[in-house]
């Protein structure tokens, strides 16, 4: 029985997406964290990205258990990045967040999201604090909080986004689905998640809870320590690609120049976000030449 069934047909307000892929070391923990949320109008939607561990009867066993968890199992790896699109592509509630199979959140994350974004119109994602554990579940150093996305100058919220390197706090926040479904689907590319949230912030505000209600477990097996450059990444984002023609960095530039003119308010906020992007590219030139020689930049 799917989430939506227990309300009399009425979709959750909340969907969180889990791909999954090997994750059963921690994915016990992770399934217990979303269901012990204190807002309980969600579904917890996983999909399992053809693993071979013991995911699969894990997260079997949750659904058995409580029935707003949905599990569905692919038949072969098709990408980490196909895995994100495809449980947002299954969602039904208003409001929609990615979750990782390795990380933990406070039982009122959801509901302190939720509650911002209700109370604020102009906000189109909310996100807190990363706390940091480690593979043993202890704390790790904090970092720093990433700069404020939440101004009211589109062109500078585009600036940041595009200039952001450390994107994992916001893109694990709750977002409205609605603008999710505005923006492009997420593309098979190692910065997917900046790319996105590129373009979520041309549609509205990021809002930062500022309480550590979100927990990033940090261990050797995430994708960003297995593949520690970004042309190394593309096994995880798109298995059996070609190794010849890998561009990353020219990549991005595309990408942003393309979600501006997609989605920035209006044509000054255009002309703006297009002339940051002649600026990007013109500091970011040794990475652009670096992508044509076939080489990781020094």
């Amino acid at each position: 029985m799917s989430a939506t069934s227990q309300g009399g047909g009425a979709p959750p307000l909340v969907s969180i997406g889990l791909p999954v892929y090997n994750g059963g070391r921690y994915l016990a923990a992770s399934l217990s964290s979303l269901c012990a949320q204190s807002f309980r109008d969600i579904e917890i939607i996983i999909s399992d990205n053809a693993s071979t561990d013991g995911s699969a009867e894990l997260c079997r066993d949750f659904a058995a258990r409580d029935l707003r968890v949905r599990y569905s199992r692919l038949p072969e790896n098709i990408g980490g990045v196909a895995n994100h699109n495809r449980v947002f592509e299954l969602a039904t509630g208003e409001f929609f967040m990615w979750a990782s199979a390795d990380d933990l959140w406070q039982p009122g994350y959801v509901e302190r999201c939720v509650a911002e974004l209700r109370r604020h119109a102009d906000v189109v994602l909310v996100y807190a604090i990363n706390g940091r554990i480690d593979d043993e579940g202890r704390p790790c150093e904090p970092i720093a909080p990433g700069p404020p996305l939440d101004g009211d100058d589109v062109r500078e919220r585009f600036a940041r986004l595009t200039d952001i390197y450390r994107a994992i706090e916001p893109f694990y926040g709750l977002a409205r689905r609605a603008v999710l479904l505005r923006s492009a689907r997420m593309k098979r590319h190692p910065g997917f998640d900046r790319i996105l949230l590129a373009e979520i912030g041309l549609h509205g505000k990021l809002r930062q809870i500022p309480e550590p209600l979100y927990c990033r477990r940090i261990h050797g097996q995430q994708s960003i320590h297995a593949f520690p450059s970004l042309r190394s990444r593309y096994g995880w984002i798109n298995p059996g690609r070609s190794q010849r023609f890998l561009w990353p960095h020219l990549e991005y530039a595309r990408q942003f120049t393309a979600a501006a003119l997609r989605s920035a308010p209006g044509p000054r906020a255009r002309l703006g976000c297009l002339w940051h992007m002649l600026r990007w590219c013109r500091w970011h030139h040794r990475e652009l030449w670096a992508d044509l020689r076939g080489v990781d930049p020094a």
